[in-house]
């Protein structure tokens, strides 16, 4: 066996080192390999992913561009509509100025008006204490009209008393001439007598002559006030005659004005009224009290209209504007008023009528 050289001894040993040093780095640099190759082909996969991500996106960006040129067209759209939004604005604030300059006149006004209101108020509240004085003054002459009818009813009895004693003076005239011829020494013995039988007949003729221009003059009073369908009212039974009379003959409307609702039973004209059309209008003023409740239900579904009135003197009634009764009566039960059918007396007591509606409250 040959003796080996130790330095080639040593090369083989480093070679062998080397060779293994590089089959390591050889195996290494393959494992490396390997793994970029891994790497590279997950990179490669990625990548694909990505282009497919990247052609998916850029159709995305080309609907997002498509959509911005909308948003734009929407966005010029929307500032010339905030443009013109603007200028009405601007056209609202002008119109608003003008408008509270118009609103500053207005309260001015509202506020002369509400001086000229309160004016007016003082101006009716003048005219309604007026209207009282004057329905004073009409009860205060319905109740001369009563003294003077019963003034004209004396003297027409005086006047007839008259008439009379002229007749029988009269007789004793043509007695006293008859017997003058056959009697001239009686008639002479008497002419003292006959004398002032004569006297007194001329002053009972003056007497009657004044009586006469009296009852005329009164009468043509009463005649300038009573005139057509006309007359007095002192009692009560002729009253409530004249009512029903009146409560018979209505044709369109009816106003009138009782003491007590109960009054309708009492008089019998509930039942007229029940009976009427729905289309004649019917206003009763009247003191209700809750005993005659049952007279206010039974009226009003039948569209009758009612107001409280607590005065309980009165009696009044407008029939179709063409007939009135207007009366008091008294708290010993009498009676003073008046009927007629004249319309100047309806005029002339319009307000002494519509007084209970005026002064009453709606029920």
């Amino acid at each position: 066996m040959s003796k080996k050289d130790p330095s080639s001894l040593n090369e083989l040993l480093e070679t062998r080192d080397l060779y293994y040093k590089f089959k390591k780095l050889h195996e290494k640099a393959q494992s490396d390999i390997d793994e970029k190759k891994a790497e590279l082909a997950k990179l490669q996969e990625e990548n694909k992913k990505i282009a497919e991500e990247l052609k998916d996106k850029m159709v995305e960006l080309g609907t997002v561009k498509v959509s911005l040129d909308k948003d734009k067209e929407m966005k010029d759209t929307l500032m010339t509509q905030l443009d013109e939004l603007k200028a009405k604005y601007q056209k609202f604030e002008d119109e608003a100025e003008k408008l509270k300059d118009s609103v500053s006149n207005k309260e001015q006004t509202i506020s002369e008006k509400d001086q000229q209101l309160a004016e007016k108020d003082k101006v009716i509240r003048q005219k309604d204490e007026k209207l009282e004085e004057l329905n004073e003054k009409v009860l205060a002459q319905v109740s001369k009209i009563t003294e003077l009818q019963d003034q004209v009813i004396d003297l027409q009895k005086r006047n007839e008393e008259l008439k009379l004693k002229e007749k029988d003076l009269q007789k004793e005239i043509e007695t006293t001439n008859g017997e003058y011829e056959a009697l001239k020494v009686r008639l002479r013995n008497s002419g003292d007598s006959v004398l002032g039988t004569t006297m007194e007949l001329e002053k009972m003729s003056n007497e009657i002559k004044e009586k006469d221009e009296r009852i005329n003059e009164l009468e043509s009073k009463l005649g300038s006030i009573l005139t057509g369908a006309s007359g007095f009212l002192t009692s009560r039974d002729k009253l409530i005659d004249k009512f029903k009379e009146m409560v018979g003959r209505t044709h369109r409307s009816i106003r009138m004005c009782i003491p007590s609702l109960g009054n309708l039973e009492e008089i019998s004209l509930l039942g007229t009224i029940q009976d009427f059309p729905s289309t004649i209008v019917v206003n009763i003023a009247a003191d209700v009290p809750p005993t005659d409740e049952h007279i206010l239900m039974n009226l009003k579904p039948k569209g009758v209209n009612f107001t409280q009135f607590d005065q309980k003197d009165r009696w009044v009634l407008n029939r179709d504007g063409e007939e009135l009764i207007i009366a008091l009566e008294k708290d010993d039960g009498s009676i003073i008023g008046l009927y007629s059918n004249e319309q100047k007396l309806l005029s002339m007591f319009n307000s002494a009528i519509m007084e209970p509606w005026v002064k009453g409250m709606k029920i």
